[in-house]
Formats: C-alpha cells, sequence, structure tokens
C-alpha cells in the first residue's frame, strides 16, 4: 500500500523521474507508518484541489463581463461617429480659414482637437481590444482549469473523494467535490 502511496505522490506533485526512483527507494527503505502515508495522500490531493478551486474562484473574481464589454462596445458607436462629424466640419472649417493670421495658440488648439478626435476613439477602441483577448484568455484558462480538475478528481479512488467531503463538510467548507 506504501508503495502505491508513494507512487501516487509522485504523480501528484510531477516529480522528475530521477527524484522519484530517489524517493522510492528512500521510501522503500524507510519504516513509513501506513496511517501517516495515508493521512500525507490526503492532506496532498485536499490541496491540490483547493488550488485549482482557489484559481477558478480567482478568475472568476477578474473575469472582464461580458456586459462591460457589450457597454463599451456601444459607447465606441457614438464616439467614432461624433469622431467622424468633427473631422468632416473640421476639414471644411480649416480649408476656408487664413492661414496667414493663426498664432501659436491655434496651433495649439489645432494640434488639441485632432489629438482629443483621433486619440479618444482610438484608445477606446484598444482599451475594448485588450478587454476582450484578457476575457478570451480567461475563459480558455477557466476551461483548462475545470478540465484538469475533472481529470483529476475522475482519478482519485472514491474513498478518498468521500474521505475529503465528509472532513469538507464537518468543517463547513462550502466546496463539495461531486463523484
Amino acid at each position: 500500500v506504501i508503495k502505491e502511496l508513494v507512487e501516487k505522490l509522485i504523480n501528484i506533485l510531477n516529480i522528475d523521474p530521477n527524484k522519484g526512483e530517489w524517493l522510492r527507494s528512500a521510501m522503500a527503505k524507510s519504516s513509513f507508518p501506513e496511517p501517516f502515508a495515508e493521512a500525507l495522500y490526503k492532506q496532498i490531493v485536499d490541496n491540490k484541489l483547493d488550488a485549482y478551486l482557489d484559481e477558478l474562484d480567482w478568475l472568476s473574481k477578474h473575469l472582464v463581463s461580458r456586459g462591460a464589454l457589450v457597454f463599451l462596445t456601444l459607447l465606441l458607436i457614438p464616439v467614432v461617429g461624433l469622431s467622424l462629424f468633427s473631422i468632416y466640419t473640421g476639414i471644411y472649417y480649416y480649408a476656408n480659414l487664413d492661414w496667414s493670421n493663426a498664432d501659436v495658440v491655434f496651433y495649439m488648439f489645432f494640434v488639441l482637437n485632432l489629438t482629443i478626435v483621433i486619440g479618444v476613439p482610438t484608445m477606446l477602441a484598444h482599451t475594448l481590444n485588450k478587454l476582450y483577448k484578457q476575457r478570451k484568455e480567461f475563459l480558455e484558462r477557466q476551461k483548462f482549469i475545470i478540465k484538469k480538475f475533472n481529470e483529476w478528481l475522475t482519478s482519485l479512488p472514491d474513498h478518498v473523494i468521500d474521505e475529503i467531503n465528509q472532513e469538507r463538510l464537518e468543517e463547513d467548507k462550502t466546496a463539495h467535490f461531486p463523484q
């Protein structure tokens, strides 16, 4: 039984094969108490399951909501429309302007106007793009974590899942692992 638990621990911890061989030989030489080995195995399994759940919790808390993306997209449409309107009217205005009387203040306002008209929609579009990519990344990561969690959970013996469930229920933890 100890040998089987050592193999499971090596798989859980993703230990290098050379170090795993050293661990196997060290465990074979020692008189490792079986209840301690089982308790250690359950504790490591419990910690790994908690790590998966913690990462899922963090991802769900930091996920950009679909509503925010829709709002920013709907906000981008009129901002781009206003910018195009400002550019169109600005071109007409500046084309008919007498540039020989323009001073430094006029050029400063001209540059500021161009920066606002072009910069605001560009920055909003850039922000929207970044948030969309972040949401996509988080959803892919969430899907991966759920897949790994389910693979990990199905690889465990039923009695270990039952014992962890029982301990969690006794400690009043809300996470309950389905079988």
